[in-house]
C-alpha cells in the first residue's frame, strides 16, 4: 500500500507503531464490551486517558524531543482540538456504538473514515474529487450501510392445520 512512499510515513518504525495502535484500538473496542452499562462513560474515558498519558509522554519526548513546537499557541489549539474532539468525544461515541450495536457493527464505522476525510480535504482544503474516489466513498457508504443496517425478523403466521 505504501510502496516507495514508507519513509514519508515514518519509515518501518512509523508504520509498526500505526499498526500497533491498530492493535491496540481493536482490542480496547473489543473490551468496551466488558465495561459493564451503568459505568459513567465519562469517568471509563477519564481512567483510560489517565492510563495513557505516561507511555505516551515518554515516547513523545523520545521520537521528538522538547523542540518539536515551535508555535506554542497554535500547538496547543491543535492539542486541545484533537484531544477534545478526536480523543474523547470519538471515544465516548465509539462506546455507545459498541454497546448498542455491538463491537462488528461499530468497527465497520471505521470504514467511513476515508471518504469522510476526501469529502473533508475537498471542501477545506480544495483537493479534487476524481470518479476514483467518488466510486470508493460510494462503495464504502453502501458497505457500512449493509453492514450496520438492523435485520428485522420475519413474523411467522399461525398455520391453521
Amino acid at each position: 500500500m505504501l510502496g516507495p512512499d514508507i519513509d514519508e510515513a515514518g519509515g518501518a518504525f512509523g508504520v509498526t507503531l500505526g499498526l500497533l495502535s491498530m492493535l491496540a484500538l481493536s482490542l480496547g473496542t473489543m473490551g468496551q464490551r466488558w465495561v459493564p452499562s451503568g459505568v459513567d462513560p465519562w469517568w471509563s474515558a477519564t481512567v483510560q486517558f489517565t492510563a495513557s498519558i505516561p507511555p505516551l509522554a515518554v515516547l513523545a519526548l523520545l521520537v521528538d524531543g522538547t523542540d518539536a513546537v515551535s508555535e506554542p499557541g497554535k500547538g496547543l489549539a491543535a492539542l486541545v482540538y484533537l484531544a477534545a474532539v478526536n480523543s474523547v468525544i470519538g471515544l465516548l461515541l465509539l462506546g455507545v456504538l459498541v454497546r448498542r450495536g455491538g463491537a462488528g457493527a461499530s468497527s465497520s464505522v471505521f470504514f467511513l473514515m476515508p471518504p469522510v476525510t476526501a469529502v473533508l480535504a475537498f471542501l477545506v482544503l480544495g483537493d479534487t474529487l476524481d470518479v476514483r474516489e467518488l466510486l470508493g466513498l460510494v462503495i464504502a457508504v453502501a458497505g457500512v450501510a449493509i453492514a450496520t443496517r438492523r435485520r428485522t425478523a420475519r413474523r411467522r403466521e399461525p398455520s391453521l392445520s
